[in-house]
């Protein structure tokens, strides 16, 4: 055979290979095609494409750079060097060449999009935002307008008005490619079939975290599907698979096959754990392939998608009388909108006593996503740390792994009048040891208007008490569903000024602090924050009496 038909045939088995996941053997036959064919673009591109699926970021950065040197213009492996960089967190590397790529190309709309993302995981929301509508005027489509969306929820200056006018035209252009829909023939409800379709049904993710010890519990009750929209990865998803009755990997498949699946295994009631965030697909949502449709726990916001009937909440996030905000019809939980898993870690010490007592000095600590701490969370912290002589702040987040990232983040704080060795800066670690961390922490600060989620309900479990500031719509109440679950009213803020004078009031209280150390830890495992034995009772009292009354 001519080497040009080998090389043929090498590359379109790997293009097989990567089509079923299989990235492994499409690396092996890239390579071999490769040294047939070295300098064909469409080898290259997608060996360096599948070695970042493999995450060999090492060895595809050395192969890109050379690549690149050769092809210097050359839009396609510039954006893939983008893409590796963002996956190593150097957003301000992105950036820097991003923007020499715009200059060359200033039409382009993924540009903007990438640009968009450095700039949303920098922090820096009001720009990240001007990039998307740029990308999304460049090249209108729904999933640029699911990404602006996303972004309105971390601008301080959030309008509703916006944030509806854009859920109505994500709503017009999602594609709409089926107009069958799925009707519920159930005799009885003792055994309903609800799908889950989220990308993070996963080991160490909020929603997974949010999910596992509710789903071990429900699975009793009901026949669970799960519509896993990611990468295979059986190690954090192993534990996973087994709840279910079926596990589709749905990342490769069209939204006409994920419909038909989800319609062959007669799912009665379709949940949509992603909302607008990455790896969901509303768009198979906006088909209706399930009788009734539900958003819940991965998006604390509306989805703007008509078919979806209800968000699932609280009284406390979601009050009935604020449902203006959503296109969705509330469904209140009794007590709070979801139930964390026990975290487990035989060698996990819980410390029930408040650091102050030996260090002399309060510590007030943040493990939160950098782009959730803006410029009104800084300046607000930095006012706070800056007016309790003996305190420090521990900010603590993968972001931070950025030296860039550090010094914008010191630079910042500095600028507020915060003394730089009044903060520490911590990067990733593991899970285990970031539970210990919360061990140093007196006081834990929530962001806004963006809260803490999963940070929240685990500072909650290692009984540090968190001091929040009550918003005005679902993820801006977050902090107020749990710390009122928790009993603890009076750290709940209604503005900054509160927020402030709170924090100073509390840190001066050693012995008021020690007092909730000691009790905190006890209290919330029996909260309903950790209670996923009521919360899946109350779930299936609610769904069941809600299929009752569509039946009727």
């Amino acid at each position: 055979m001519k080497p040009f038909n080998k090389a043929e045939q090498l590359f379109y088995e790997a293009l097989k290979n990567i089509k079923e996941n299989l990235y492994t053997k499409a690396e092996e036959k890239l390579k071999k095609a490769k040294t047939l064919q070295p300098n064909r673009k469409s080898i290259i591109l997608n060996l360096s494409s599948v070695l970042i699926k493999l995450n060999k970021l090492n060895e595809v950065n050395i192969f890109l750079d050379e690549v690149i040197k050769k092809n210097p213009a050359d839009i396609d492996f510039l954006l893939n060097k983008v893409t590796i960089l963002i996956l190593e967190k150097k957003f301000f590397e992105g950036i820097k060449l991003l923007e020499q790529m715009q200059k060359v190309n200033p039409s382009m709309s993924e540009i903007y999009a990438k640009l968009a993302n450095c700039y949303s995981s920098t922090g820096q929301t009001d720009i990240a935002f001007e990039n998307y509508e740029k990308s999304f005027d460049l090249e209108p489509n729904h999933k640029t307008l699911s990404n602006l969306i996303f972004c309105l929820n971390f601008k301080t200056d959030f309008s509703k008005k916006k944030n509806l006018e854009l859920l109505n035209k994500f709503n017009f252009f999602v594609p709409r490619i089926n107009n069958t829909k799925h009707s519920c023939n159930k005799k009885n409800l003792e055994k309903i079939n609800i799908g889950f379709v989220s990308g993070d049904l996963r080991y160490g993710h909020p929603v997974g975290n949010c999910m596992y010890d509710f789903l071990k519990i429900l699975k009793k009750s009901f026949n669970l599907y799960a519509y896993y929209n990611n990468e295979a990865d059986e190690k954090t998803t192993k534990d996973f698979e087994v709840l279910f009755i079926k596990w589709n990997n749905i990342e490769k498949e069209s939204d006409e096959e994920v419909i038909k699946k989800i319609k062959q295994n007669k799912i009665d009631l379709l949940i949509d754990l992603s909302g607008h965030t990455d790896k969901n697909r509303l768009s198979v949502f906006a088909n209706k392939p399930a009788f009734l449709q539900i958003a819940w726990c991965g998006y604390l916001n509306s989805t703007g998608i008509s078919e979806i009937d209800y968000i699932i909440g609280d009284p406390h996030s979601t009050p009935k009388n604020e449902n203006i905000q959503f296109t969705e019809k509330i469904l209140q939980m009794p007590n709070i909108w979801c139930c964390y898993s026990m975290p487990e870690y035989k060698k996990l010490n819980i410390v029930l006593e408040t650091p102050a007592i030996k260090k002399g000095i309060v510590t007030f600590g943040a493990f939160h996503q950098i782009k959730k701490i803006n410029k009104q969370v800084i300046n607000l912290w930095s006012k706070i740390i800056s007016s309790i002589d003996k305190s420090i702040l521990i900010i603590r987040t993968p972001e931070l792994d950025n030296k860039i990232t550090r010094e914008k983040i010191l630079y910042e704080f500095e600028n507020m009048g915060l003394n730089k060795k009044k903060i520490i800066l911590e990067g990733s670690t593991s899970k285990e040891n970031l539970l210990s961390e919360y061990n140093k922490i007196d006081i834990f600060l929530d962001t806004f208007p963006y809260n803490g989620g999963s940070t929240s309900f685990e500072c909650a479990f290692m009984g540090v008490p968190m001091l929040t500031l009550k918003g005005d719509r679902f993820l801006s109440r977050c902090g107020l569903s749990i710390n009122t679950n928790l009993g603890m009213h009076e750290w709940i803020a209604n503005d900054q000024e509160e927020y402030y004078k709170k924090a100073v009031k509390f840190s001066k209280n050693i012995d008021n602090l020690n007092l909730i150390r000691k009790n905190l830890h006890s209290k919330a495992i029996n909260s309903p924050l950790f209670d996923s034995k009521k919360f899946a009772k109350d779930f299936e009292i609610i769904i069941k009496n809600l299929l009752f009354t569509h039946l009727k």
